[in-house]
């Protein structure tokens, strides 16, 4: 199997044409960049409260207590009770946010959204390597560039306070060291920045890195078995092997059985490890079986809103049939396989997360790239139909992003109209600093303790022994002074389950030194007695 095409189709020699289609297309990726970067500047300081707050805000958390208490492997994310470490991915984005908030004196909402989308720009630097790895036309990495940063999965997702665009950009920029690895020559300076690149996309998130890893691997073995012979001259392509796919996926298997071994420290935590999560993250047989859940994960989350309302999509079916070189249509297949393998093995994460394709997206952005300057030329004889199309490819998509995202900025997240940040802003004034707080009601959401800068043991519908909570909820706080408990209506309970925490309410509110108030939907239990103090 071979990714390397044999001449680039389109920019071939430099001329007028060539040098005017060069500058339509930089200046195409530069008005990008201005139309991202605004938005990104726009929204900057916007509350983390938009879509998936639940992730977004849990990111935060972390880097909220780093700023505070400094940077460590086993960090706190003060959600779930005492111990308060949950660890999961290995905290390299949080670690550059704090440093980020260290050095430019930004809020941490915009540090960490700013951060994010620096991350989804340098994704553009691997594309021109691969572009030229693979000896693509000249013009596809910029097609590629301009097609990634108008896309409104990117849009969105690349400005948002999460780890995707860091674990995108290292598995990413570890992609063309790995296509070094799989040619013929020995190169084991690619193959060790390959595992540096991959090892840090694995720490970040296993669930990007490890279904690229497995598809370059498998790439690796069926060139290996072709060939069907084990010598010493073979041995430094093994050890490459080893090194650029197999380290990085042995650091994250051991990461992973470091993180359980804290999480089962926590009572909540252990329902959160890898063995508890397992059937859950890789999801059914049926739901595999389904016709629904390809239709919702490939047509309505990617290819319908991100490749140029279907123009992409049909594009690049049509290069599949007819492209001629076969070199060509091998990237296009692979482009496909590296998008499905992440959905095909985590794919009840992706059905519950839209934000998930973030990962994976990507890829068939490449094969959109590949099909503009290998089957588009192929077609049509006229020669700007290329940077035309690519054109019209991105104002469809600036056009799908204002029709179904933009909805979701312009949403007013303020105290007086925001639930969360109302709470917050009355446990920030009614608890004592440094006190913890409990809520009902929540799952196990990071966003109410986040905005009320309070640790938190947000009691989740999976833990089984809430009532223990309510009986004594100090004893899930590490010593801290209880502040306050917050029972939210539960919309997705039972009339009598809302009934029972309402009684226990009501209940503790009769107690010395407790005080009720509602706030937007939530009953708010807080101590009033001059001994528990407020801030």
């Amino acid at each position: 199997m071979t990714l390397t095409a044999p001449q680039p189709y389109l920019l071939v020699n430099e001329g007028r044409r060539t040098r005017v289609i060069r500058h339509w297309l930089a200046l195409l990726l530069a008005a990008m960049l201005i139309v991202s970067g605004v938005i990104t500047l726009h929204y900057l300081q916007q509350p983390l409260l938009e879509r998936h707050a639940f992730r977004q805000t849990q990111t935060a958390l972390s880097a909220y207590w780093m700023l505070r208490d400094g940077l460590q492997a086993a960090y706190e994310t003060p959600v779930l009770g005492a111990p308060w470490q949950i660890p999961f991915e290995f905290p390299i984005y949080q670690w550059l946010v704090v440093l980020l908030v260290r050095i430019s004196a930004l809020p941490l909402d915009a540090a960490g959204r700013l951060l994010s989308y620096l991350f989804l720009v340098a994704c553009c630097g691997p594309a021109f390597q691969i572009s030229r790895r693979m000896q693509l036309d000249a013009a596809a990495p910029w097609i590629f560039c301009c097609l990634l940063l108008s896309s409104p999965i990117y849009l969105y997702w690349g400005r948002t306070f999460m780890i995707e665009t860091a674990a995108t950009f290292f598995i990413f920029a570890a992609i063309p060291h790995a296509l070094d690895v799989l040619a013929p020559r020995r190169n084991m300076r690619a193959a060790m920045i390959c595992c540096i690149f991959a090892s840090l996309a694995v720490l970040q998130k296993a669930t990007t890195a490890g279904p690229v890893l497995l598809v370059l691997g498998a790439f690796w073995l069926m060139r290996w078995w072709r060939e069907r012979h084990i010598d010493r001259k073979r041995l430094p392509s093994i050890l490459q092997a080893a090194l650029a796919f197999g380290i990085p996926l042995l650091l994250g298997g051991l990461w992973t059985h470091y993180t359980d071994s804290i999480k089962l420290k926590n009572p909540a935590g252990a329902y959160l490890t890898s063995a508890a999560l397992q059937g859950w993250n890789f999801g059914t047989l049926q739901q595999r079986l389904t016709l629904g859940t390809y239709e919702e994960l490939v047509v309505e989350r990617v290819l319908a809103p991100n490749f140029g309302a279907w123009l992409g999509f049909l594009l690049v079916a049509a290069a599949l049939v007819g492209v001629k070189n076969k070199a060509a249509k091998v990237q296009i297949a692979c482009c496909g396989l590296l998008y499905l393998a992440p959905m095909l093995i985590f794919l009840n994460l992706h059905l519950q997360h839209d934000y998930y394709q973030v990962a994976n997206a990507l890829f068939l952005i490449g094969a959109l790239a590949i099909t503009c300057v290998t089957w588009v030329p192929q077609v049509s004889a006229y020669r700007y139909v290329v940077p035309v199309l690519a054109t019209l490819l991105v104002l469809l998509n600036l056009a799908v992003f204002q029709g179904k995202y933009l909805e979701y900025l312009s949403n007013d997240l303020s105290v007086a109209s925001n639930r969360t940040l109302a709470l917050a802003d009355f446990l920030r004034r009614k608890t004592p600093t440094g006190s913890a707080i409990v809520v009902f009601g929540n799952e196990w959401s990071s966003d109410i303790g986040y905005y009320a800068e309070r640790k938190s043991f947000t009691v989740p519908r999976f833990f089984a022994a809430s009532d223990a909570v309510w009986r004594n909820p100090e004893k899930y706080l590490g010593g801290l002074r209880l502040g306050a408990i917050v029972v939210c209506r539960r919309g997705n309970a039972s009339v009598e389950e809302n009934a029972i925490d309402h009684r226990r309410v009501l209940e503790r509110s009769r107690m010395k030194g407790w005080q009720l108030d509602s706030v937007r939907s939530c009953d708010i239990l807080w101590r009033s007695n001059p001994g528990g103090g407020t801030s």
